[in-house]
């Protein structure tokens, strides 16, 4: 008696699961969608960072907005000039110079332009003095570690101490700064 249940059970859910299997299949061939191959090809060409310095959530839209027309193929930030010219070449389009934009923290989050709050004396990464809060007063402070400048693969990032000096001589080197705007800080200056 117990056998022939135990046979019943392994047939039954064998049954259903073919059954399943079955129209799992047949909704595979029936909903497929259709993609454009030529997004495959520019994802092997771009960097697939998804870090959105294009503007787009992700190389993947990124990608279809080149094959779209509605972005330019010097809009992958992280790949720089070398990627645009891939792009260029792959798409049979005129390859334009790059500029090279780079994220540059100038630290108006400094010791005379925020109040501490705390006095921090733990290792020495935006990371771990996060668990805590930091030191400063201001929540949207550059906490100065450098995490995100050694964390970026691309060199994309700079981190500076916010000098007039300093920003000059980023503007004579020709490099495009692309930073948060003061009026996000000014709320955090005493």
């Amino acid at each position: 008696m117990t056998g022939n249940i135990v046979i019943i059970s392994m047939a039954s859910m064998g049954g259903i699961g073919a059954v399943l299997s079955l129209f799992l299949a047949y909704a595979d061939k029936k909903l497929k969608v259709e993609e454009d191959p030529r997004i495959e090809a520019l994802l092997n060409i771009l960097p697939n960072t998804n870090c959105g310095g294009c503007g787009r959530a992700g190389c993947r839209v990124f990608a279809e907005a080149l094959l779209d027309g509605t972005a330019s193929v010097t809009g992958c930030v992280a790949g720089g000039q070398g990627i645009a010219d891939s792009i260029a070449k792959y798409l049979g389009v005129e390859s334009v110079k790059a500029d090279r934009v780079v994220a540059v923290v100038l630290c108006r989050g400094g010791e005379k332009e925020t109040v501490k709050n705390a006095v921090y004396k733990g290792e020495r990464t935006c990371v771990a003095a996060n668990l805590t809060g930091g030191e400063k007063a201001c929540t949207y402070s550059c906490l100065g570690y450098g995490d995100c400048v050694e964390a970026c693969k691309f060199d994309a990032m700079i981190l500076l101490r916010c000098t007039r000096q300093s920003i000059r001589y980023l503007i004579i080197a020709g490099i495009k700064i692309k930073a948060l705007l003061q009026e996000r800080y000014a709320r955090c200056h005493v």
